[in-house]
């Protein structure tokens, strides 16, 4: 099915001129992939995702005739949705959900975004529509489960540095509410010892000061006295393979995921456990302490006020509400 003028076929450049629109649309992809990257400093695994919705989009494109920029239009976007709504993952041989099918289209707005950017004329982002999905309650680890995934790596018989960093990285993550890709790319110079605190550059380029834990501190202290190397990541690879070959690298955000899959699992925990949910944990326990959620979400960029307050109130019970702990005591208010 074509959306646009039908091409004259019998024209020998027909194919030359369907080509290079479609490989301008391509390039203008690719520049996006790399803008993200590059200026917006997105971590590896956003720009692969990014990039194999945009493959996908692109193809489906190609296959439906769609070959100018300016040919994606509303009609050409509700097509486009539909077809995802159709759509099997190869892997798990299944149709996508609604959530996973909104990340496609969010990939599609923002190559319309920087589109406009670039002067393109044609859809504009906010012309490409999400699907509506039912609210859920915010999804968060109870004390008990929270008690049993920090003291996992100790339960773990493995190398004593992995077990004190692992450790370390549990806590710094559920008492500070970082993303994972700011905890991967941290370095030792991020931590003032003295006070407990670990500076970052926010979401908004505004340097920010996030108080950690007592215990958080003691954990962290453990491991860095334990290792004798000079590399400034405050979380290296201890992998003896890639040691003896050259300088430990810092931990990826994907080698940290696995790791809080691995000890979730290992703790018997019956639900699966993302850095999200610990971030939402993060988030649970400050707001019954009483802090203040405009603050929460400026300076970590927890996406919406209203959506936090909605799950806050369908997920915890009122009574937990009136509970308050010191900043320094890692302790759930819940």
């Amino acid at each position: 099915m074509s959306y646009s003028q039908p091409i004259d076929k019998t024209s020998p450049h027909a194919t030359i001129v369907s080509e290079n629109m479609m490989n301008e649309i391509k390039k203008l992809a690719n520049d996006f992939i790399r803008d993200l990257e590059e200026r917006k400093k997105r971590t590896a695994r956003t720009v692969e995702h990014y990039d194999l919705y945009l493959q996908r989009f692109l193809k489906w494109l190609d296959q439906n005739n769609v070959t100018d920029f300016n040919q994606i239009d509303f009609k050409v976007i509700a097509s486009y949705r539909a077809w995802l709504e159709n759509f099997k993952d190869p892997i798990r041989k299944t149709l996508l959900n609604k959530s996973t099918a909104n990340y496609y289209l969010i990939a599609v707005r923002g190559l319309m975004e920087f589109a406009t950017r670039k002067g393109f004329k044609g859809l504009r982002a906010i012309d490409v529509k999400l699907s509506k999905i039912s609210k859920e309650n915010l999804k968060y680890l109870k004390k008990d489960e929270l008690v049993l995934l920090l003291e996992a790596p100790n339960e773990v018989n493995q190398d004593t540095l992995i077990t004190l960093r692992d450790k370390a990285v549990l806590e710094m993550l559920f008492c500070t509410g970082l993303k994972v890709s700011s905890l991967a790319n941290a370095t030792r110079d991020q931590i003032d010892k003295s006070k407990n605190k670990f500076i970052f550059i926010n979401l908004g380029k505004q340097k920010r000061e996030l108080i950690f834990s007592n215990q958080a501190s003691e954990a962290l202290q453990k491991y860095l006295s334990k290792r004798k190397d000079k590399n400034q990541f405050l979380f290296i690879s201890h992998d003896n393979a890639i040691s003896g070959r050259k300088a430990p690298k810092g931990l990826s955000a994907r080698s940290i995921e696995r790791t809080i899959e691995r000890y979730a699992k290992h703790a018997n925990l019956k639900k699966r456990v993302t850095p999200q949910i610990i971030r939402n944990t993060y988030l649970v326990n400050k707001l019954l302490q009483g802090d203040d959620i405009e603050k929460l979400k400026n300076e970590l960029g927890f996406s919406s006020i209203n959506t936090l307050k909605e799950g806050l109130h369908c997920s915890v019970a009122s009574p937990l509400l009136q509970c308050s702990r010191s900043s320094t005591d890692r302790t759930p208010a819940f």
